[in-house]
């Protein structure tokens, strides 16, 4: 019980401006009446989720299940009404289930997107289609109008001009600020999209050293947690330095229960 609730405080280190995660669960195909790669199309989900929404970190299938692996858990068994709590055992903000189903001679694929911390339903979505063929065609349009709500903001409007008529010097010294304008929206934007890959980043490494802590030995974590504490290899953050020791001294590391406590 107590290593269930590891990864996600783990994740929690984070500062709120790192990427936000959301991680997609295998889609229930027990009604749809046929032998469905379930993978396939949860996969096609997280690409078209990545694509339309890239400051998004999607978490991979592979990296999913292994850390569900980790707390005994299996990524098929997570269906229904669990998807938002195996949502906060993975440490994502989002998480995406699916449904196949099939009506006399039509595939319907419903998607749901549950905000993990509250449990609220964000929004759905449905690809329909008289064969597969047609679902797949659909998924991609599907998932990207599921993502909306995880959409980047609207940018910075662009500063309105005055209206009354300006004499040739007023004109020109109007013309120069528009355009000083412009080029310093461009640079904070810029600056925007830099820091956003940074923070990406570092919640990929951070998430890639969740899952080797998870699968490797106590040593491997308690390296890792001193990388976190000291600085070195890694941007200093004490609470995943503890959760790291932490994880270490449960599987009976005892110089890192030292370190945890």
């Amino acid at each position: 019980m107590r290593a269930m609730f590891l990864l996600p405080l783990l994740f929690a280190g984070s500062a709120a401006a790192d990427s936000q995660r959301v991680a997609v669960l295998e889609f229930d195909a027990s009604k749809a009446g046929a032998d469905l790669d379930r993978t396939y199309f949860s996969d096609l989900v997280r690409g078209a989720v990545h694509k339309a929404v890239p400051r998004i970190f999607v978490m991979t299938r592979e990296s999913t299940v292994l850390l569900l692996k980790a707390q005994g858990k299996k990524l098929e068994s997570c269906e229904g009404e669990c998807e938002v709590e195996t949502g906060k055992m993975l440490g994502a903000d989002y998480v995406i289930s699916g449904r196949m189903t099939k009506v006399g001679t039509r595939y319907s694929l419903t998607l749901r997107l549950h905000a993990t911390a509250s449990g609220e339903l964000l929004n759905t979505s449905e690809a329909r289609g008289k064969s597969l063929d047609e679902i797949v065609d659909g998924t991609d349009a599907a998932a990207s109008a599921l993502a909306r709500p995880l959409s980047l903001a609207d940018p910075l409007p662009v500063q309105a001009t005055a209206t009354r008529a300006a004499s040739p010097a007023e004109d020109n010294g109007g013309e120069a600020r528009r355009k000083a304008e412009q080029a310093e929206l461009a640079r904070q934007q810029m600056e925007a999209q830099v820091r956003a890959q940074q923070e990406h980043d570092r919640a990929t490494q951070e998430h890639e050293d969740v899952t080797r802590c998870a699968l490797g030995t106590p040593i491997d974590c308690y390296n890792l947690g001193v990388s976190y504490e000291t600085g070195q290899g890694h941007q200093r953050n004490g609470v995943v330095a503890k959760q790291l020791f932490q994880m270490a001294c449960n599987k009976n590391y005892a110089p890192a229960c030292a370190k945890a406590n």
